[in-house]
């Protein structure tokens, strides 16, 4: 029996990873960060490749100016640099009063790389950064490269060809860099919001998600309280399905049927409990009597004799009784009890006929078998199966009729039939002649044709085997006892 703190570990077990409400709840929770996750991972990524859209359009339209700038100058470039310089200035100061934020840096070099001209205040880390490979000069900028230069920041650069003079050679490089601390801090700002919605949505979604699953779960918990409530499965409320989700209503069925089978069985083992009390009552009760009439007087050895005899028969009958009691406990748990090989299905029917052939003879009953078949079987339970289906047609055959014992094969399957021409069983008592200690006679008088365990003995032994075993009877012109062994030929022993 669990203490206290077992008690208590196992309800905090229950309730942690044990519970299905935390496990939808994590689940909930889980999906809902990973789909909030994805939204503002793909807006963040969407925000940033607009801006590095737009600054790559930015520099785009600053070399063609710059272009044009030196398009309309001739001769040297060197010899022109403060020309270049006062337009290349005038220009900057001009994108200053409408831009106020960017800012960019100019420098143009020659073919060999000596700086012509550059914009004021240039920072010098900026003039050792690597310059991407530059585009010829009727290209236009596709994409920039970021660059990240010591305290000054980010920066976008690029670097374009840019013709000069009437002759349109390519004599000159165009360097442009923007400063991106604009853009890098809105990106900052904007990852600092999504990790606030991230950590809001996924505290959101683990509230929601266990509020929402402890209502989705609330038609389990009133299932729960209406099995608390059963307390005999001879009285208890069914549960009601119709008012239940549909995902719920399988496992209502389910519960209903057993609870259907758990009360079959309790009244099946009440009223064996009866039978066994009923049939153990009886030979206990002759026994006593016998005993209490012989002891009233003196009697002589004959009868002395003649007492021992009928209590011995009584004893045998009792030792029988609980023979097949504990051979029927022990097959409902045992499988070890078979031992499977192969025979000739015929040549031990044949056997067993001729253990009944005195009481047949006696009471004129003729005996006939048919059809031949190799089996799989335990030999000894098969030998007392058959003994008890083949003694219950001779008990219920009158003078002259016939039993008949037939053997097929086919469909995997191995099939005895014995038909008898007897009195035949009433249709409302064959669903139960295979249940223990029924017999049809309702009187249940003292019978020398058993206690009512011999088809029960049947059946079981049937089940042992992997079979069946099926009745079907006429009232008035006899019963059919069909018994079904599975037999693959080509399986091992």
């Amino acid at each position: 029996m669990k203490t206290a703190p077992d008690l208590k570990k196992s309800r905090f077990r229950l309730k942690g990873v044990k519970s299905l409400a935390f496990r939808l709840t994590l689940l909930y929770t889980l999906t809902s960060a990973g789909l909030i996750l994805f939204v503002t991972g793909f807006l963040y990524a969407d925000l940033s490749r607009k801006l590095n859209k737009e600054d790559t359009q930015f520099l785009a339209d600053k070399v063609f100016v710059f272009r044009s700038i030196l398009a309309n100058r001739y001769g040297d470039p060197e010899d022109q640099r403060e020309d270049f310089k006062e337009d290349l200035n005038m220009d900057l100061k001009r994108e200053g009063t409408v831009q106020v934020f960017p800012r960019i840096y100019v420098r143009v070099l020659t073919l060999s790389g000596r700086v012509i001209m550059e914009s004021r205040g240039i920072p010098d880390s900026l003039r050792k950064v690597q310059y991407p490979v530059s585009i010829s000069s009727g290209a236009i900028p596709r994409i920039c490269s970021p660059v990240r230069v010591g305290r000054e920041g980010a920066f976008c650069v690029i670097s374009a060809r840019a013709a000069f003079g009437s002759h349109g050679e390519d004599r000159a490089i165009l360097q442009i860099a923007l400063d991106q601390t604009r853009e890098e801090s809105l990106l900052k700002d904007y990852r600092y919001t999504m990790a606030l919605v991230l950590i809001a949505g996924i505290l959101g979604s683990a509230v929601l998600g266990y509020v929402l699953t402890r209502m989705g779960m609330s038609p389990l918990t009133r299932m729960i309280g209406a099995i608390e409530r059963i307390r005999s499965p001879q009285h208890y409320p069914r549960i009601v399905g119709d008012d239940q989700p549909w995902e719920l209503v399988p496992l209502v069925d389910a519960f209903n049927n057993m609870l259907d089978r758990l009360r079959e069985s309790f009244e099946r083992l009440s009223q064996f409990s009866a039978d066994l009390a009923h049939e153990l009552r009886t030979p206990i009760n002759n026994l006593r009597g016998e005993a209490e009439v012989t002891l009233l007087r003196h009697r002589s050895d004959k009868e002395y004799r003649h007492t021992l005899e009928s209590s011995l028969e009584e004893l045998g009958r009792l030792s029988r009784m609980i023979d097949s009691l504990l051979f029927l406990a022990r097959s409902e748990s045992d499988r070890s009890l078979v031992n499977l090989i192969v025979f000739e299905a015929r040549q031990e029917i044949e056997k067993i006929t001729s253990f009944f052939e005195a009481y047949a003879e006696e009471k004129g009953v003729f005996v006939e078998v048919r059809g031949s078949a190799s089996l799989r079987a335990d030999r000894e339970l098969f030998r007392r199966a058959m003994g008890n289906v083949l003694e219950n047609a001779l008990n219920y055959t009158p003078s002259g009729g016939k039993v008949v014992l037939t053997v097929r094969s086919g469909s995997g399957l191995v099939e005895i039939a014995v038909v008898d021409t007897g009195q035949g069983i009433a249709p409302e008592h064959l669903p139960k002649v295979f249940d223990r200690f029924y017999r049809v006679d309702p009187a249940r008088e003292r019978s020398d044709r058993g206690a009512g365990l011999g088809l029960s003995l049947v059946r079981s032994i049937m089940a042992l085997h992997g079979g069946s075993v099926g009745i079907r009877s006429t009232f008035g012109h006899g019963t059919e006892v069909l018994l079904r062994f599975p037999f693959d030929p080509t399986s091992p022993t």
